[in-house]
């Protein structure tokens, strides 16, 4: 096992969350994502982890286990820096134009190291390994061929998103398994409690950086044909409904409102023919009034 073959090479770094010096600037007054990396890495460790990127670096696909991770996963997931900086720019130096983009490698669950980064919620190697050149839009088939957007927006990873959405490479209305983009995924997530933090997950900031880095608000999902207010009138979110008409266009929200599903119904006529049942019927006026004040009744 490969992940047996780590604990006997042992990491070069300290904890995750310890920090030891602050990045140096660069002429032209940009910190890069490597040099922030490289803040958190011992002198003794960075070579340690170099002498160690190129012993590794000859048999780096050879040397996977049964979930097929390679040696940059696994110290990926070990969250060690030495061994990750010291192998990421061994490959940098020695790679060519011909030969396959070792950061874009997955495991056998579509996985890249950068996608492991993501799901770790690691700010640091997410920009370090798209600042390598890494594609930010593998999917994975353990999260219903998520890409790493979809991920780290459905969860609320507020810098993460940012630092994915700054990427020109990243595919923002790109579609999951259920025909899902990272938009619907923020919708559909928002308010629900985090599987890792066990906290209320709030994707108002994260909706807001999708639209203005061109997500489309207006698809639909594939497989019922519902609206982003399709979704969040199914999950009776007043606070949700606000923002959406807050950061959408009163026409775009007035359409998304009277689009119909595939099962022949808009948003808009799915609550008003629920408003007077007994079960959250105070809510679903509420929804229903805004509907109203936004001037979805004009349709």
């Amino acid at each position: 096992m490969i992940d047996e073959w780590y604990q006997a090479s042992g990491p070069t770094t300290p904890s995750y969350n310890q920090t030891h010096l602050s990045p140096r600037t660069s002429e032209n007054g940009i910190v890069t994502a490597k040099q922030r990396l490289q803040a958190l890495i011992p002198e003794h460790d960075q070579a340690t982890g170099l002498l160690w990127g190129c012993t590794i670096i000859r048999d780096l696909l050879k040397n996977r286990d049964s979930d097929g991770d390679t040696p940059l996963h696994i110290v990926v997931g070990h969250h060690d820096y030495g061994k990750i900086f010291g192998l990421c720019e061994t490959l940098k130096k020695t790679s060519n134009e011909n030969e396959e983009n070792m950061f874009n490698v997955s495991n056998n669950y579509g996985e890249t190291p950068l996608y492991v980064s993501v799901i770790q919620r690691n700010l640091e190697l997410v920009e370090y390994f798209l600042e390598c050149g890494a594609s930010p839009n593998g999917h994975s088939s353990r999260n219903i061929g998520d890409t790493p957007l979809h991920y780290a927006a459905s969860r609320g990873m507020v810098n993460i998103v940012r630092a994915l959405l700054n990427c020109r490479e990243t595919d923002v209305n790109s579609s999951n398994d259920d025909g899902q983009t990272p938009f619907m995924c923020a919708v559909k997530m928002h308010g629900m409690i985090d599987e890792d933090t066990h906290q209320k997950i709030d994707n108002r900031a994260v909706l807001s950086m999708l639209l203005e880095k061109g997500a489309d608000p207006g698809l639909q999902e594939c497989g019922t044909g519902k609206t982003i207010v399709h979704l969040a009138i199914d999950k009776q979110d007043v606070e949700l409904i606000d923002h959406l008409s807050k950061i959408l266009t009163e026409e775009t929200f007035v359409h998304l409102a009277t689009t119909i599903n595939y099962d022949q119904q808009s948003a808009v006529e799915i609550l008003g023919s629920q408003i007077y049942e007994a079960h959250n019927s105070h809510i679903r006026e509420a929804l229903y009034i805004r509907l109203l004040v936004c001037g979805v009744h004009k349709h």
